[in-house]
């Protein structure tokens, strides 16, 4: 074999490689968008579940309800902050959106990170807004 058809032959396997590299990871976008999709569905079925028991709770008038709407309001804040996450997240993983959209995919992630602070820092407010009202019962019952 000579040194061409020697070089040659390892760019072919070089480019075969990669080619396969390349599929794997399509592979593993598509599996990671699969999961992305349904968690963020998730995510809005909860800000849905929050904004309709905060029409229920926010009207009524007592300090009982008032906590039992701020926690709400945090669920329904959390959950729509959660969905962007996820979103950000699906513009850097699916790979239709990884050819097509243009997103810098460090834009997105790093709008994702904030987000997902945000919506934690959204779900933590929900317990601790209810606290009193749940604490206080169970030392009324001792």
């Amino acid at each position: 074999i000579s040194l061409g058809k020697l070089l040659l032959k390892h760019r072919e396997e070089g480019k075969a490689a990669q080619e396969h590299r390349q599929e794997e990871r399509a592979k593993k976008s598509r599996a990671a968008c699969a999961v992305d999709v349904p968690g963020t569905a998730t995510f809005i079925a909860a800000f849905a579940l929050g904004l309709k028991g905060a029409t229920v709770e926010c009207p009524e008038q007592g300090e009982s309800s008032q906590m039992g709407c701020s926690m709400d309001i945090s669920t329904v804040v959390g959950a729509l902050l959660g969905s962007g996450g996820y979103l950000g997240i699906i513009a850097v993983e699916c790979p239709a959106n990884l050819t097509e959209s243009g997103v810098n995919p460090i834009d997105a992630v790093c709008a994702t990170g904030i987000l997902n602070v945000m919506a934690a820092l959204g779900f933590m407010a929900a317990p601790l807004s209810d606290v009193k009202r749940s604490c206080g019962a169970h030392q009324q019952r001792l």
